[in-house]
């Protein structure tokens, strides 16, 4: 079999992950949303602040049990890493609900804002909102 290599070849326009190999990413760039598309992309966000309302509010409640469970042992470390888990949580939370007060602001004003989310697995956020580019 003349002609044949032993060289991989790959596309011209291909990228370089630095991850394992199995691990799932989307997002990356700035999207216009516009009118219809808008108010869908809002529910979206709305979403994340509920989602992530949501976990702060569970995380509470563990950190809650593991402290009623006792200062020592299992129950302090699910109480730590719980409220741990909670702060960060709030935090994500907080940050989630100013974009969406953002957006908002945008689609009054101009019926369209750019979006920057990011998701990996089943976990989604919302990393950028600004006045539409487009």
């Amino acid at each position: 079999m003349s002609g044949m290599t032993d060289t991989l070849m790959m596309p011209r326009n291909y990228a370089i992950i630095e991850n394992d190999e199995m691990e799932y990413l989307e997002g990356g760039s700035w999207l216009t949303y516009k009118n219809a598309a808008a108010l869908s992309q809002l529910s979206v966000i709305a979403g994340h602040v509920f989602k992530h309302a949501v976990a702060t509010t569970a995380l509470s409640a563990a950190a809650a049990v593991g402290a009623a469970a006792g200062a020592t042992g299992v129950g302090l470390v699910v109480a730590v890493a719980s409220a741990l888990g909670t702060a960060f949580a709030l935090s994500l939370t907080a940050v989630q609900t100013i974009f969406f007060g953002m957006a908002i602001g945008f689609y009054n004003s101009d019926r369209a804002f750019d979006h920057w989310g990011t998701s990996v697995w089943t976990w989604s956020a919302t990393v950028g909102v600004r006045k539409a580019s487009g």
